[in-house]
């Protein structure tokens, strides 16, 4: 029987991803996240399936590379909202951290792509998200940053869905946690007080039309 693909809920996965950033629940987050790759109901009449494959397979490969090229992405625009200046101390070692952070992420993903990688930024994502991040402020390059972890996290919710590979799956899930707290922290910097406006659940993922690389 073909190997079916992972189906995680949108926004109620979203909440849970964001709430961890703010009660610290990554580690225990991420164990469940890897686990829904390979478990099965507890059904006796269940039929025995195929255990999901380890490594990514020709189809995660696509999707493996629209993650990648969108991690370029935000390193340009952190790039730029670190170039653009005028931003306080402390949101300029923010911008910093995030920059480094999707930096890794992007090589970390290269790594899992090895000779499929493609290791350029998709200039559609960064056209569309540019936004604030040349703005020269606090608020508006803080909205921005905010907006964009909550677009990631919503684009990365969905490649998990479909990802067939847990070797996969755990890499994306992993890099999903880091930026729902981004996401959150970069919206309090903003002034954000309303929760649900700061969670972000409802954030559009990026898709060929708004970004994401084809």
């Amino acid at each position: 029987m073909a190997d079916a693909p992972v189906a995680l809920p949108g926004s109620s996965m979203r909440r849970r991803l964001l709430g961890a950033g703010i009660v610290g629940l990554a580690g225990t987050l991420l164990p469940s996240l890897v686990g829904r790759a390979g478990a099965t109901a507890p059904d006796e009449a269940a039929p025995t399936t195929t255990a999901p494959p380890q490594r990514p397979t020709a189809e995660d490969i696509a999707l493996l590379q629209g993650a990648q090229m969108v991690e370029l992405a935000a390193v340009e625009l952190y790039a730029a909202a670190l170039a653009a200046g005028g931003v306080g101390p402390v949101l300029t070692a923010v911008l910093a951290t995030a920059h480094d952070a999707h930096l890794a992420y992007a090589q970390a993903l290269s790594a899992m792509l090895s000779t499929d990688v493609r290791d350029s930024p998709a200039a559609d994502a960064v056209e569309a998200l540019a936004g604030g991040f040349g703005a020269g402020n606090n608020v508006d390059t803080a909205t921005a940053a905010h907006e964009l972890e909550a677009a990631l996290v919503a684009t990365h919710t969905e490649t998990i869905g479909e990802l067939l590979s847990t070797d996969a799956a755990a890499l994306i899930a992993s890099i999903m946690i880091v930026q729902a707290r981004h996401s959150l922290v970069f919206g309090q910097i903003a002034g954000i007080a309303d929760l649900d406006e700061l969670i972000f659940t409802d954030a559009d993922p990026l898709t060929p039309e708004n970004g994401l690389p084809r």
